[in-house]
């Protein structure tokens, strides 16, 4: 489709329109090519959905622009301001203006809110800008992963020279992966991954107990666990996951959820560029910098084995704010200009974990 500059304007819909709305001007492009054309929308969808189409695979979009609203409510929904899902595809050039709000998920199904595209699978998203907000009010018990550009990415996908200029907020959920540019770069299928070049200027924010956050990527998994045939355990495996020249000058923080518990589970996370890695050696991180505050003041609790209570514990950083390694990784001139602040609220008093600092990180 070769739009020629042209705009269409006024696609509408409602979640009265369909139970399960999929799509936005499109539903489906398989092996299409998409260029030099605007789309504003309004969209309200309880289905998978971005203002350009819902699923993409083997097709490419270059010059497209998205305008409007799109907002997500339901169990299963999922949307973003450009497409929903790409599989094996090439996104060049595009940007999006339209708010995206999404309300969904449900204890079996997560939630899902981007810029540009949700779910990027073996796919590239190169050179695209956001300027819609971001936000996600997930429930109680409901998994989140939401980006500036890309809820998440894997399978040798890449983002490179993207840029983000709006909030990216998540307002309440069980465990939620959020960032700048990319909320969780995962590992399913060995493929190397780059995010590299990327620019965040928005701030970044997360009230929940259980939240990795950063201003580039919220998580970035270089390994995970393997299981045989029988689904029995059978040791980690490593992947190359590559972070480099990438720049975040947005405020990140993490607040602590509405109920103000104080529950076991996780170590929250905050880090001026990621906010959690997890890797056997296969990470390399190189040319970053962080100019925004990090500030975690999460009240997310785990059981400290050396005195049996449960505590809080909690991380933030200028670069990272956790790392979890089997091998170590490669570091090379990151920065952080920006105060870091761990504020975090105690479940119980424990003598092993010190009292709350303020670091001011340059």
């Amino acid at each position: 489709m070769e739009g020629n500059g042209k705009t269409i304007s006024g696609l509408q819909r409602s979640a009265a329109d369909s139970v399960d709305y999929f799509g936005g001007l499109f539903t489906y492009l398989q092996g299409a090519t998409v260029r030099n054309l605007t789309v504003s929308a309004s969209i309200i969808t309880t289905g998978w959905a971005g203002i350009l189409a819902s699923r993409v695979n083997n097709s490419t979009i270059t010059g497209v622009a998205t305008q409007g609203s799109i907002e997500g409510s339901g169990a299963s929904a999922s949307v973003a301001g450009l497409c929903e899902y790409l599989y094996q595809s090439k996104v060049e050039e595009c940007t999006n203006a339209a708010t995206v709000k999404n309300q969904g998920g449900s204890e079996d199904v997560s939630l899902y809110a981007a810029g540009i595209a949700c779910e990027v699978n073996g796919s590239t998203i190169t050179d695209c800008n956001n300027s819609g907000s971001i936000t996600a009010e997930a429930g109680a018990a409901v998994y989140a992963y939401i980006g500036g550009i890309a809820a998440y990415i894997k399978n040798g996908s890449s983002v490179s020279g993207c840029k983000n200029f709006a909030a990216v907020q998540v307002t309440a959920g069980a465990y939620c992966e959020v960032g700048g540019i990319i909320g969780n770069v995962y590992f399913e299928d060995a493929g190397a991954m780059t995010v590299s070049g990327n620019i965040n200027e928005g701030d970044v924010s997360g009230t929940a107990n259980d939240v990795y956050i950063g201003g580039i990527a919220g998580t970035v998994y270089a390994a995970r666990e393997a299981y045989d045939e029988n689904k029995e355990f059978i040791g980690y495996i490593s992947n190359e996951v590559t972070v480099s020249g990438n720049e975040n000058s947005g405020d990140v923080t993490m607040s602590p959820s509405a109920d103000g518990s104080a529950d076991e589970g996780n170590r929250p996370a905050a880090g001026g560029v990621i906010g959690w890695v997890s890797t056997m050696g296969g990470f390399t991180q190189s040319n970053n910098s962080s100019s925004g505050d990090v500030t975690n003041s999460s009240v997310r609790g785990v059981t400290n084995e050396i005195v049996g209570e449960t505590v809080t514990v909690s991380n933030a950083g200028g670069v990272i704010g956790w790392v979890s390694t089997m091998g170590g990784f490669t570091q090379s001139n990151n920065s952080s200009s920006g105060d870091v602040t761990n504020s975090s609220v105690r479940g119980v008093t424990n003598e092993i974990v010190g009292e709350t600092v303020t670091v001011s990180n340059s």
